[in-house]
Formats: structure tokens, sequence, C-alpha cells
């Protein structure tokens, strides 16, 4: 399943154009059509579930994977002009002057004259940049920290969903799964969060799983999303590959290579049937953990690479291949691999 897009992955499809309206505007991705769109009104409120704004008497709910920017008419215009720098390094994806730019915004006197609402929003810009142009342990570290008391100040924003996906990430890529459950699981829990971003959550959780080898923790959160009537018909395949990596990584780690062998065999068969790339990254990615499993980490690499050079279509898969990679490429002392596939790893954050 292709994680949904990010306030900034998408925002250079709408150019670099300042907007100082006494309205508020929404700046959004139709997700069926894949295009650009914006809505003016008056922002009533939001929430976990989205943005609730009102337009001629109309009110709608924007989903939290949908919006791409936000422009609040009370954010001083100057402000406003900061901010745009922010955009235009981004959408040139010079992420370093954008975090040096974004420091600029949050250190201006108009800053503390903003609403709540607004400083939140420009507060999630800061934390995810800093989380994507971090590269030292130290820096990751504290961006995750960042990203974590963001998430706990403003868990009834509509960014909370977004923002617990991306320190959950940043956790399992330390090798702490407990947070990074923690995170995943509070997504899943909240009354307001749209079903769509917990089933999101829930497969992240899976992919945890996997990540720390608790493969039977693995196999019960699947079988409940099978049996739970409200997962979508067309995640079966999505859990039906999980189940075949369950088998295969399991066999491995018992060393029973027969086993192993004709459950990998099970999984290619089932990536030549699909045409539906983000599954074929999948199951490239557990057949590797399954060969990683093994400690044959030379046929892991080649099945993450897979994912890195072919199926990166689905981002979570592609970050998922990326972190597998670097790690493979740390206990081999690569370090030249083990940054080039770190800033492959930044960019796709």
């Amino acid at each position: 399943m292709h994680m949904y897009k990010s306030l900034f992955t998408t925002l250079a499809l709408f150019g670099s154009v300042v907007f100082c309206d006494a309205q508020d505007s929404v700046f959004r991705i139709d997700r069926k059509t894949d295009k650009n769109s914006s809505i003016s009104g008056k922002i009533e409120g939001a929430s976990p579930a989205g943005i609730k704004i009102s337009v001629a008497g109309k009110v709608e709910v924007v989903h939290p994977s949908d919006i791409v920017r936000v422009n609040y008419s009370t954010m001083p215009s100057a402000l406003q002009f900061k901010l745009q720098k922010v955009y235009d390094a981004y959408n040139d994806r010079d992420l370093e002057t954008a975090n040096t730019e974004m420091a600029e915004v949050l250190k201006s006197p108009d800053y503390a004259k903003c609403p709540p609402d607004v400083k939140a929003y420009l507060q999630y810009w800061d934390v995810t940049l800093k989380a994507q142009v971090a590269e030292s342990e130290n820096e990751i570290q504290e961006a995750t920290r960042n990203l974590a008391d963001f998430v706990t100040s403003n868990d009834q924003s509509w960014m909370f969903a977004l923002a617990s996906e991306k320190v959950a990430l940043l956790y399992a890529d330390q090798s702490r799964y407990v947070d990074a459950k923690k995170y995943l699981e509070q997504v899943v829990k909240s009354p307001d969060v749209p079903a769509d971003l917990k089933l999101t959550a829930k497969v992240g959780l899976i992919n945890v799983n996997f990540q720390e080898g608790e493969l039977d923790e693995a196999d019960t959160r699947v079988k409940e999303m099978i049996a739970d009537r409200t997962t979508p018909a067309s995640m079966k395949d999505r859990l039906d590959m999980y189940q075949l990596g369950i088998v295969a990584t399991k066999a491995a780690k018992n060393k029973d290579e027969k086993a192993t062998t004709a459950a990998i065999a099970r999984i290619n068969a089932a990536i030549a049937k699909t045409q539906d790339k983000g599954l074929r990254g999948l199951g490239y990615n557990v057949i590797g953990d399954s060969y990683k499993a093994m400690g044959r980490n030379r046929d892991a690499m080649w099945s993450y690479l897979w994912v890195d050079v072919v199926y990166n279509q689905d981002s979570s898969e592609h970050s998922k291949a990326l972190s597998r990679l670097i790690s493979i490429f740390e206990q081999d002392n690569d370090t030249a691999k083990v940054q080039l596939f770190r800033e492959k790893l930044q960019r796709v954050r």
C-alpha cells in the first residue's frame, strides 16, 4: 500500500506563489486524479480527522494526507514571505537551505504573534525538515526527540497521524522498536484518525514486527486484519504476501534451508502474478528479510536493491529496503555505501 503523500513531497506541484488573502486556503492533492487544487474560506477547526474549512456556508473536512500546504489568514504577511523561502528551497530539493530558512521563520518576532494552530503548522515544518537533513547519530536522535515531542504536544492536530508515522519510522531505524510501535498504536487507537491512516499504521506495525524479528506478533496482526471486516479487499494480496514472508522468515530463522527455499519460491510466484509494483516491492523485501535471517546478506542485498532501483513506487517499502541495505553495509564496514544509502533514505523520508 502506498503510504500517504506528505505535505512536502507534493509541494512542488503548487509552484512559488505567496498567498496573503484575508481568507484561509488549503492546498491539496485530489487522490482520484492526483491533480492539485485549493480551497479557500474560513478554517473552523482541525483535528486528527483533518482541517474543517467553511466555504460559502458549506463545511468540508480536508483529509490530512491530502494536505500539501496551508495558508492561514492569521499568519502575519511578513512571516508568509519568509515561509515562501522555505517552500522555494524545498521545491528545489535544497533541504539544507529550507531548514536554515525555517529556523529564520521561527526566530522572527512575527512568529510569537501567531495563534497556536499556525505555530503548530510551522513547528511541523521545522521538525520534519530537521529529520530529513539529520545525518549523524546525534542529529538523528535529536530529530526523533523533536518529532516525538511534537506529537505529544499536538495529538489533537490534523498533523498527528502524519507526524506519528514519521517518528515511528525514525525509531524503527534506530532499532527502538517498542517506541516505534507505541506511536503507531496511538494512531490506531485514536477515535478521530481517518480509517485509511489507521490502516497505514496497522501495516506499519507489521513492518516493525518484521524488522525486529517478532514474527509471531506479525502473524497475529496479519490474522486480525484478515478477520476484520473493515479491512479493504484491496489489502488481501498484501496480507497474503506478509503471510508468505512470515513462513519464509521463520523457516530461515530455524535454519531450514529446504523450507525457506520453497517459501521464497512461493513469494516469487506471487510477485510474478501481480502487476502491482508496490506489492512486488513488498515481496522482494520479505525475500530479503528471509535471506538476511539465514545470514545470506549478499542475497538479501540483491533483493533489497530490486526495491531500491525498480520497485520503489511505494515509499514505505522503499524506505524499508534502504534501511535494510544500510544495516547490511554497516555490518560490512562499507562506510561509503552506508553514507550513500543514508542520503537516499533522507530523500525518501
